[in-house]
């Protein structure tokens, strides 16, 4: 976008990164929360925003309105970005370790967002991924949830470990929010669907330690103010498929 010799560049989608710092606007009128958007999204100093015109603000906001309204997290249980292969940690497969990494981390869900993504998805090891079709989007290569194909069956994920799980939140940091925030929706529901699935009338630890991991991750995710509100709705949410089973939670 040009206007009077000014140069804005505006991208196509919002990152992991560019989401944690919308969480966090500082500004104390809507003027400056505003200018605050306006930086976290363009790269730009504030004070240089200030030296722009008017006009050419008000136009950049109209965009940045518009990237944030059309943000639509898509659960990609298997995608290619920047030449690497990432898929989907199913919780039934979830090892102890990635486990406790995920219930501490979720004590406070949109400053921890890349490390709680990285365990979510990780590297994929090896896969027969030969006979599924990649569908093309922005940057990156995908293959979208569909419960006709038992996906998760055709991948194998890289070993878990703290050390790697903190190199590969470095790179989920740039990474297009809505490339994994659906995984995340999906690992809620199906989260969530496990526990009733399961649920006595009286439930064990685990359980417990589960629903409340659960909601420490959903409620920042409600709250939030880019979109994901339509999406984080569960009830409203299209069917999804938890391994072999379909799972809705209206």
């Amino acid at each position: 976008m040009y206007m009077s010799n000014i140069r804005v560049e505006i991208p196509d989608y919002i990152t992991i990164h560019q989401l944690q710092m919308l969480q966090d606007l500082v500004g104390d009128t809507p003027t400056m929360k505003m200018l605050e958007q306006i930086s976290i999204i363009t790269g730009e100093d504030i004070e240089t925003i200030k030296t722009w015109p008017l006009e050419l603000i008000g136009e950049v906001f109209k965009e940045i309105t518009l990237l944030l309204e059309t943000y639509n997290p898509t659960f990609y249980p298997v995608f290619e970005y920047n030449g690497k292969l990432w898929g989907y940690n199913q919780l039934s497969k979830m090892d102890l370790a990635a486990y406790i990494d995920l219930e501490n981390l979720s004590k406070d869900t949109m400053l921890n967002l890349d490390e709680i993504i990285a365990i979510i998805f990780r590297p994929i090891k090896s896969h027969k991924l030969d006979s599924l079709k990649f569908q093309m989007k922005n940057t990156w290569k995908a293959i979208l949830h569909d419960s006709s194909e038992p996906v998760f069956d055709y991948y194998e994920l890289e070993p878990y470990s703290n050390f790697t799980r903190k190199d590969n939140a470095k790179d989920l940091k740039d990474f297009p929010a809505e490339l994994v925030m659906g995984g995340l929706v999906f690992f809620l529901m199906s989260g969530a669907q496990h526990l009733r699935d399961t649920q006595t009338s009286s439930q064990n630890y685990l359980e417990m330690r589960t629903t409340m991991m659960l909601e420490n991750l959903q409620n920042p995710l409600l709250n939030t103010t880019v979109g994901l509100q339509r999406f984080m709705n569960l009830h409203k949410l299209p069917f999804y498929q938890s391994g072999d089973k379909r799972v809705s939670l209206n």
